[in-house]
């Protein structure tokens, strides 16, 4: 069964939009705070901050910070996708 025009549209936008935040992430080449990434993913701190603790986002500590390596935020944005960032 084809699927309708309007729906491969929303499907391509949504990849693209995928790769467009990871390429961006990636391109900054420096770690980012809760708040950074947070406002990059459209989610609120404290969600970040969260997952960072269960491990299901990559980061790491300094001292009593956590800070997230844009390389590895792109990667994983890469094979988990935007959809599956949104808060459960």
């Amino acid at each position: 069964m084809k699927k309708p025009e309007a729906e491969k549209d929303i499907l391509e936008a949504g990849k693209h939009r995928r790769f467009s935040l990871a390429s961006h992430i990636n391109a900054m080449h420096r770690a980012l705070t809760a708040q950074e990434l947070a406002d990059l993913v459209s989610m609120k701190k404290v969600t970040i901050l969260r997952r960072a603790k269960r491990g299901t986002i990559p980061c790491f500590h300094i001292g009593g910070s956590v800070r997230f390596d844009s390389s590895a935020i792109a990667k994983w944005l890469m094979q988990s996708g935007v959809k599956s960032l949104a808060p459960k």
